[in-house]
This record gives C-alpha cells, sequence and structure tokens, in this order.
C-alpha cells in the first residue's frame, strides 16, 4: 500500500492537470467567443482586454484572503471550494449572452478559485520535507503538461461541440476533479489555525520582512513578467519574421509556427521542472536562480535580434528551458523553508505575485511596442531578468530563516 502523501501526490498531480487542461480550453478562445456575443470588430478589442484583466484584477486581492481561510480552516476544505466555484462559473460562463455577463463571470473566477494553489499548499503541508521540494516540481509539471495540451484539446472540443461546449466539458472535469480531492487527498497535517490577531496586512509586512518570502514574491513577479511579457506581441512578431521571406516553403504555415510557438514553455516545464529542483538541492537554490535568470534573460534579449524564423524558435525554446526554473523552486522554497502554518497564505501570496507579473507585463509590453517595435519588448523583458540579478546578491536564500508564528 503505498504511502498517503504519496497518494496525495497522484491525486493532485492528476486534478491539478485537468485543471491547467480546463483553463487553457476556455482562455484561447475567449475573443472568438465574445464575437458569437454580438461584439462588434470595433469594440472586441475593449471586451476581450477588460475580461482578460477581470480574472487578475480580483485574483490580486481574494487570493491573499483565501490563503489565509486555508491556514485557519484547512487546505483541503479551501482546494475543494475552489474547484466546485470553478466548476460552476465555467458553466456560467457557457450560458450568458452578453459581454459584459462574461466580464463578470471572469470577475467571479478571480475572486472565487485559486484550486491549484491550495492544492499546492496542500501537497506541501502533508509531504515529508525530505520529498516537499520534488513533489512541488511534480505538480507544477502537471499543470504545465495541462497547460500544454489545454489550447489543442479547447479547439477540438469546440470543433465538436462549440465554444459553449468546451467550457461545460471543463465544468465537467473541474467537477470531477474537485470530488477526487474531496475523496482520495488526505490532510493529515491541518494547520493548527491563526491565533494571533493579524490582518492580512501583517501577513504582508510578515513577508515583506522575511527574505525568504521577499525572495519568493520577486522571483514569481519576475518569472510571470518573463513568461507573459512577451505573450501580446508574440504571434505579431513571429508573423512579421515569417513574411520576412514570403518565397520560403514556410511561408504559408504561419498559424502553426504561432501555435507551435505558444507550446514550447510549457513543453520545456514539463521537461525540466523536476531536474531544476533536484539541481536545487544539490548546488544550492540561489546558484539555480542565477543560472535561470542569467539564462532565461541572455535568450531572450537574443530573441530581439534575430530575424530568423527558425532560429528564433530554437531561442524561445531555450529560454523556456531556462525560465522554467523560476517558479518550480520557489514553491520548493515555500514548501522547505517556510513554516506549514503559514502555507496557505504563503501559496496565496506567490499566486497574487503571479498575478501582479501578469498585469505588469503585458501592459509594459504593449506600450514598449507602441513605442519601439516588437523586439524591443523581447530585449527590455530579457534586461529585466538579467538585472534582477542584482536585487537577489542582497538576499542570498541559505542564509534565510523559515517564517515562524509568532504569539
Amino acid at each position: 500500500m503505498i504511502p498517503y502523501y504519496r497518494r496525495n501526490l497522484y491525486v493532485l498531480a492528476l486534478t491539478s492537470f485537468l485543471a491547467g487542461v480546463s483553463w487553457n480550453q476556455v482562455i484561447p478562445f475567449l475573443p472568438l467567443y465574445l464575437n458569437e456575443l454580438g461584439t462588434t470588430p470595433e469594440t472586441v478589442t475593449f471586451w476581450s482586454g477588460l475580461v482578460f484583466s477581470m480574472h487578475f484584477a480580483s485574483a490580486l486581492i481574494m487570493m491573499p484572503i483565501w490563503g489565509r481561510m486555508s491556514d485557519r480552516f484547512g487546505r483541503k476544505p479551501m482546494a475543494v471550494r475552489a474547484g466546485v466555484s470553478l466548476s460552476l462559473i465555467y458553466f456560467l460562463m457557457s450560458i450568458v449572452q452578453a459581454p459584459w455577463q462574461l466580464a463578470v463571470c471572469r470577475f467571479l473566477n478571480g475572486a472565487l478559485t485559486g484550486f491549484i494553489p491550495m492544492s499546492t499548499a496542500l501537497l506541501a503541508s502533508n509531504s515529508p520535507k525530505q520529498y516537499a521540494g520534488r513533489y512541488m516540481a511534480g505538480i507544477q509539471t502537471a499543470v504545465a503538461a495541462g497547460n500544454m495540451l489545454g489550447p489543442a484539446l479547447g479547439a477540438a472540443m469546440a470543433g465538436l461541440f462549440g465554444i459553449r461546449g468546451a467550457m461545460r466539458v471543463s465544468s465537467a472535469a473541474v467537477l470531477v476533479s474537485a470530488l477526487l480531492v474531496a475523496l482520495l487527498v488526505e490532510e493529515r497535517h491541518k494547520p493548527k489555525g491563526i491565533t494571533e490577531r493579524s490582518t492580512i496586512l501583517d501577513d504582508m509586512k510578515l513577508a515583506w520582512q522575511s527574505p525568504t518570502l521577499w525572495v519568493v514574491l520577486f522571483i514569481n513577479i519576475v518569472a510571470t513578467i518573463g513568461m507573459v511579457g512577451i505573450q501580446p506581441i508574440l504571434a505579431l512578431h513571429i508573423e512579421d519574421l515569417v513574411t520576412r521571406n514570403p518565397s520560403a516553403w514556410y511561408a504559408g504555415m504561419r498559424e502553426s509556427i504561432v501555435a507551435a510557438a505558444f507550446m514550447l514553455p510549457a513543453i520545456a516545464v514539463v521537461l525540466t521542472a523536476a531536474r531544476w529542483v533536484r539541481m536545487s538541492e544539490t548546488r544550492g537554490v540561489y546558484r539555480v536562480v542565477f543560472l535561470s535568470l542569467v539564462g532565461s534573460g541572455v535568450s531572450c534579449i537574443l530573441l530581439g535580434l534575430t530575424g530568423h524564423i527558425f532560429v528564433f524558435m530554437a531561442l524561445f525554446f531555450v529560454n523556456g528551458l531556462f525560465i522554467a526554473a523560476l517558479r518550480p523552486v520557489a514553491a520548493a522554497i515555500i514548501a522547505t523553508e517556510v513554516d506549514k502554518e503559514f502555507h496557505g497564505r504563503a501559496f496565496g501570496m506567490q499566486t497574487s505575485a503571479q498575478t501582479l507579473g501578469g498585469l505588469v507585463g503585458p501592459i509594459s509590453s504593449g506600450v514598449i511596442a507602441g513605442f519601439l517595435g516588437n523586439s524591443a519588448v523581447f530585449i527590455v523583458v530579457g534586461s529585466v531578468l538579467v538585472l534582477s540579478i542584482f536585487v537577489l546578491r542582497k538576499h542570498l536564500l541559505h542564509e534565510a530563516r523559515p517564517v515562524e508564528q509568532s504569539g
């Protein structure tokens, strides 16, 4: 009979994979869905931006709150709550009749969900410390695999059942995930509950004062900027590279090349997340973070300088291999260095940091591309990744102490 913590890993990896697949079955098709809801060519861009941003705006505020509640009532109830909420929201999205209704659903999506961060906190707090880092890499790999397969499955579901039908399939998949967690996952190490009188602002102040959490949050912000910051202009830049040589044999494959490019970062995470965490265990966390920031930053700068599509694709994959280290290693730091009673809040803050990066990155890239061109976005994002090293040098992770509860 396998140990309970290993069964938890298998179940939570599967359910996080399903959640990742469901999310990415829905997200790529929202602009097309808006057309079905009656937007015009003049207004679809506005509504698309609003619908996408609603999730991040509410999640930035609510994720620390849900994290705090998980430290009071348990991570398993919060994971189940988030899964059921997400299933209901996907169903509501499938029956909306106007763009504003879809925007409201997306706002609720950010405010009420958090299935993957709560599942991660549950796994971290119920795994032996010697396995926690690797288990964090395992669940991150499962999420990345879901992110990778989601768009392809979403396209197939949309072709068979329409976009509304694909959303209902996603709703059912997340509901099954929540039920699997409720029935099969065991939370033996439940939090003792928050006994001290503190607020969300107090928790944020504690995170700022803790070298460990400060570095984790900074890494997640920078990693998300590196991953998401280039996405708004990625397809446009690839199309520009392809059309520079209109007589080439690949000139008619622009859509396929764009789709392949969007899959490369997820493939890189699947291939390397566990290896990066194992390397951090043997060679030190800071060395891995340093290598990741240098490799991803330099390769991103080179992406802005190359003019050949296949050189670009090769460099983009290399960029994904390096940047794939940051989120799994950051999650492993929380699992091994942060007190278990603070895990829910820590993983909630981690998600908020990713959300902040998801807001800053795309907005900044749009401004940069408007003034300096698409190539400049890669150079600026790469420079941010490299320069982050100088910020982190003052906060070496091996000198940090675990976050402890007061009172």
